[in-house]
């Protein structure tokens, strides 16, 4: 049951090779509405997401788009922090820290979990005569505590059932119930790390508990409806705790919808096959119009095929945000009628991504909490934690330099990969392993370089320290030289190099920044895709905040020029330039442009 590549074996086995009901490629908008029909603002922006049956007879009717939310049911995938009755255990347990309390409710593990979320899955693929639209999501927001809060929940007797073989693999002979966190922090605050194999373990058995539950209800649907597409919305990553592993779940899905945290997009817009759709749900932002207009651009020029909308209540109260956002929403629609679909692909450097790191991280870091470390939850950990905030920067600072920053697995690191990405950033990677020092000596011997930036094989997996500093034994397997920047820590933004200088020191060349410049003092996000022998390219500006005295104001540059060399000429996507040949941006909006090579 818990086999490491028992996902993975299945997933590729029932990989669907469908076609998705309705057309993405006119960039679907969902809107949450609060009322079931097609009401003027769902009509306005073409679609919504539907629950019950009958939310779905107009849209239907009037041609509208949607997909079905929360097929299996919401309860049993997400816990809800706010809950009355979730609440009051967590207080009481915070209280009294009785291991009696830490039964999660309802338990994924147990059969009668199961077995609800099948009938109710089941139940909602037959509704709507079968037709579900863009297809149908699994969960929304889906974890194992609330919010990705750190529990050590869940050890019924279901729990520690499941946990037995899981641990025997591994060597472990602890019950669940005697694997915690407090235990492990107490030995850690005497530098003893040999709890946190086992603690980690742990991490890994919940994970694995909940990718079975969504592996099984994706494969039930396809085998009751193969021809309806699964999806799964609100995704961050992993965290200590909770969320769900992308790389791993990614295989099963048809669509998915990330969050802007973390590596979450970077990681799925890196490893999405080219049939997967990517969503992204917006919330109206509280700067005002041009900003809501700005991020649909922005996700779209970053490779997304849709959004969902929060929300139709919101869009009512705020017309201003909502005409914004229309006009956006028009304007990426005409520019994918003319260039097709837009998917530039994340090239040249990335991150490498550890989640048994992000877990011993958040151990660190709670060392200085004290009897509240329950309280330090995911949300506070990625505004605080150091390993997040030096990823953070890291993504942005890749982003300035010009590149289309990815992510990669540690465990899927290997010599192919240097094709794509020539160079790893690997930021507090702490828990490394014997098979992940044999595959970076692969990559690097396949001709990739490594930057090591923030403590580097801590511990390994078992919770060991190494005999040998780990940094020093990667130097010695390796052919090509490191990048040995341990001493910069991301997390105070204390770089002091320019962009040009990050961009020479880490090695970044030609063939990882984009094939254009722009002839502008701002600073821009750049992608790009290969059009034949063509190339679309997009730019837009970056929030850059300019002081006179003590007001501050953001801005846009109201004109750009794209500088594509001799070899190329440029062809005008979006704006249309004025008769005087510039090109004038509104604020909010996005460059898009096509670069062709010019004949000899």
């Amino acid at each position: 049951m818990f086999a490491p590549t028992l996902i993975t074996l299945l997933v590729a086995s029932v990989a669907p090779q469908h076609p998705v009901a309705q057309a993405w490629e006119h960039f679907p908008v969902f809107v949450w509405a609060e009322k079931p029909g097609a009401s003027e603002i769902v009509r306005q922006f073409g679609g919504a997401c539907v629950r019950r049956d009958d939310e779905a007879r107009e849209l239907r009717e009037l041609g509208l788009d949607y997909f079905v939310f929360n097929a299996p049911g919401r309860n049993d995938l997400h816990v809800e922090r706010e809950s009355k009755d979730y609440a009051a255990r967590w207080q009481r347990w915070y209280e009294t820290r009785d291991p009696a309390l830490l039964v999660r409710e309802p338990c994924l593990t147990a059969a009668a979990t199961r077995e609800r979320m099948a009938k109710q899955l089941e139940e909602s693929l037959k509704a709507r005569d079968g037709r579900q639209g863009f297809g149908v999501s699994l969960g929304d927001e889906v974890g194992l505590t609330a919010g990705g809060g750190p529990e050590d929940i869940c050890q019924c007797a279901d729990c520690e059932a499941a946990w037995k073989p899981f641990a025997a693999h591994r060597g472990i002979e602890l019950a669940l119930s005697a694997v915690t966190t407090q235990g492990a922090l107490d030995l850690l605050r005497e530098a003893d790390t040999s709890a946190l194999g086992a603690w980690l373990a742990r991490r890994e058995f919940h994970q694995q508990v909940l990718l079975d539950d969504l592996g099984e209800l994706a494969r039930r649907s396809r085998a009751l409806s193969p021809a309806t597409p699964v999806g799964l919305l609100g995704l961050v990553g992993r965290t200590a705790f909770g969320g769900v592993s992308i790389e791993r779940v990614l295989p099963q899905l048809d669509f998915l919808e990330c969050y802007e945290v973390g590596d979450a997009r970077e990681m799925a817009f890196t490893l999405r096959r080219p049939e997967q759709r990517m969503l992204a749900t917006m919330f109206l932002d509280a700067r005002g119009p041009v900003f809501s207009a700005r991020k649909a651009w922005e996700f779209w020029m970053y490779g997304g095929d849709g959004v969902v909308l929060w929300s139709e209540a919101e869009l009512a109260r705020q017309p201003e945000q909502r005409a914004a956002l229309a006009r956006a929403i028009a304007d990426i629609r005409a520019v994918q009628k003319r260039i097709g679909r837009f998917r530039p692909e994340p090239q040249g450097v990335a991150l490498v991504h550890s989640d048994a790191s992000i877990s011993a991280a958040w151990m660190r870091d709670a060392l200085g909490d004290g009897a509240t470390w329950p309280k330090r939850f995911a949300s506070y950990q990625e505004e605080h934690g150091a390993f997040e905030l030096a990823r953070e920067r890291w993504i942005a600072m890749l982003w300035d330099i010009g590149t289309m920053p990815g992510s990669v697995p540690l465990a899927q690191v290997d010599a192919a990969t240097v094709a794509r990405f020539p160079l790893l950033v690997l930021s507090t990677v702490l828990v490394v392993d014997d098979a992940d020092m044999l595959r970076l000596k692969r990559y690097c011997a396949a001709g990739g370089r490594l930057c090591i930036t923030g403590e580097f094989g801590w511990i390994d997996s078992q919770g060991r320290k190494p005999n040998v500093e780990r940094i020093k034994e990667l130097a010695a397997l390796v052919p090509s030289p490191l990048i040995d920047a341990r001493g910069f820590d991301p997390s105070n933004h204390s770089w002091s190099w320019s962009s040009a200088e990050l961009s020479a020191r880490l090695g970044v060349g030609d063939a990882a920044t984009a094939p254009f410049s722009i002839s502008d003092t701002s600073k821009y996000a750049r992608t790009w895709m290969l059009d034949g022998a063509a190339v679309i390219g997009a730019a837009l500006p970056f929030e850059t905040i300019r002081t006179h005295g003590k007001v501050s104001e953001q801005y846009w540059p109201e004109r750009i020029a794209i500088d594509v060399g001799d070899a190329w000429r440029i062809e005008w996507i979006y704006p249309t330039p004025g008769e005087d040949g510039v090109v004038h941006i509104a604020p909010g909006d996005a460059a898009v442009f096509r670069m062709t090579p010019k004949k000899n």
